[in-house]
């Protein structure tokens, strides 16, 4: 059985998404919703943004138990499309309704409780782990835009000593949040390997002798490609 690294958060609720969940388990992703809307018979807390609604967000706050969550995501074609996020009462539940899968079963529980673990106590090996990580990324990326500072104010650019400023908002944009200090540990492990691949691509870009205005467009191009497959394979840094 392939290695269980895709459980991701949502308002710190670990959950694993249904497209995922086919893909383990040899399934059409078609065939898991239409699973789970026989299960749930169409009761399906709503997920109409990367976050939960207010009004979806107050149960989990009342710890009212929620099973699925409707959520979309953009294909190859760039069209939003249906899938469902699990959480481990979900998974439990839709698991329950099929035969056999029983090493499958105890593994994705397990992870579950792992994350769900990481996510109550920050103190945690591994979530001091990600924030090590974390430190040794940025680091590499401050010294990264220093010298763009530079290749910047060699070509002319008024405003190189923005550009702290910049890649950071960028960053921090596209990952959807706007306080650092809130976020959760796999966020956490996302935003570093997302500054990984930023500031990756500035060397390789200033390597190629491009513009600093068209390295921040293909900054924020790699980004935004690389931002789904982050939040679905979220790994540590090498």
């Amino acid at each position: 059985m392939k290695k269980i690294t895709k459980i991701i958060t949502k308002q710190e609720t670990a959950v694993l998404s249904s497209r995922v969940l086919a893909e383990q388990l040899g399934k059409r992703h078609s065939d898991v919703i239409e699973s789970i809307e026989k299960i749930t018979d169409g009761n399906i807390r709503s997920l109409k943004s990367k976050y939960l609604t207010n009004s979806n967000l107050n149960p989990l706050k009342n710890e009212e138990t929620i099973y699925f969550i409707e959520s979309k995501y953009k294909d190859k074609k760039g069209e939003y499309r249906k899938e469902y996020l699990l959480t481990k009462d979900g998974f439990i539940l839709y698991m329950f309704n099929i035969q056999g899968y029983n090493d499958f079963k105890i593994a994705y529980i397990n992870e579950y409780n792992r994350m769900e673990k990481i996510l109550k106590n920050k103190k945690d090996p591994e979530f001091l782990e990600v924030e090590e990580q974390g430190k040794i990324i940025r680091k590499i990326e401050t010294d990264t835009i220093k010298n763009l500072v530079e290749y910047a104010k060699a070509q002319g650019s008024k405003n190189y000593n923005k550009l702290y400023t910049v890649y950071s908002t960028l960053t921090n944009r596209i990952m959807g949040i706007n306080d650092r200090q809130s976020i959760t540990a796999i966020e956490r492990l996302q935003l570093t390997q997302l500054e990984n691949i930023i500031h990756r691509t500035i060397n390789n870009c200033m390597k190629e002798g491009k513009n600093y205005k068209d390295i921040y467009i293909e900054c924020q191009k790699v980004g935004n490609e690389s931002i789904e497959l982050l939040k679905f394979n979220p790994v540590l840094v090498n």
